[in-house]
Parts: C-alpha cells; sequence; structure tokens
C-alpha cells in the first residue's frame, strides 16, 4: 500500500483513466484487504513521493486503529463498487490486472 507525500498520479483502469490522486490519498489497500492481485495502474503524473507500508506495517496499523481500519475499508468498498462499474460499463468480463505503482 503506498500514501502519496506530494505529487499527483493518475488512477487507469482497462486503458482508461477513471481519476486522480494527489498528496494524502492513498492507494494498494485492494490488494492487502482483498488478497488479490492489483486492479488498476498508477501512473505519476507529476513528481510524486509516497510512503510505501508493507502487509505487515498494514496488519499491525489496523489492529491498532480502528478509525484507521474503517476508512481504508471504505474507500476499498468504493473503488471496488467503481471498479466493477467500470468493468460492467466497458463490457469486460474480467478487468486485466496490471501493476500498481511501476511508475512511481
Amino acid at each position: 500500500m503506498y500514501f502519496i507525500i506530494f505529487g499527483s498520479v493518475e488512477v487507469i483502469i482497462a486503458n482508461k483513466r477513471i481519476g486522480n490522486l494527489t498528496s494524502g490519498a492513498f492507494f494498494g489497500e485492494v490488494a492487502l484487504l482483498g488478497q488479490t492481485p492489483r486492479t488498476a495502474t498508477i501512473k505519476a503524473i507529476s513528481n510524486v513521493m509516497a510512503y510505501q507500508l508493507d502487509g505487515a506495517d498494514f496488519d499491525a496499523i489496523v489492529d491498532d486503529f480502528d478509525d484507521m481500519a474503517v476508512k481504508i475499508r471504505l474507500v476499498y468498498d468504493e473503488r471496488m463498487n467503481r471498479n466493477k462499474k467500470e468493468k460492467d460499463e466497458l463490457g469486460l468480463g474480467e478487468i486485466e490486472r496490471t501493476v500498481l505503482a511501476d511508475d512511481i
């Protein structure tokens, strides 16, 4: 999971830009919470500094900070619903899974 310290990235699903994330946002929670391959490509659109949180640290934080766990779960649910909507609109049986944060 990554937290954007500064800069901007775009979120791409099935070769379609669906939005941007900026300072203070995070991504990569889908892979950690869903224990699935990543569902989007994240591409830097400016200089970006991001903090990487590995699975063990992520687990420790959500165990210790209920409010953080709730916020991350809400974002996860929202993003999974949006991914499904994008997939349905594009008529894809399954979105090609790509690697997150290769460009950061």
